[in-house]
């Protein structure tokens, strides 16, 4: 329950901030793309 609680906070935070004009694109949101596997 707590992960929703995170979630929802950055969605809002995300949202705001858009429409308050600032330039967050899908990767600003959504982190860095990993291309390998992480290792153990």
């Amino acid at each position: 329950m707590a992960w929703a609680r995170v979630i929802y906070s950055d969605v809002t935070a995300y949202d705001i901030l858009r429409t308050r004009g600032v330039p967050l694109g899908k990767r600003d949101y959504e982190g860095q793309l990993r291309t390998r596997p992480v290792k153990a």
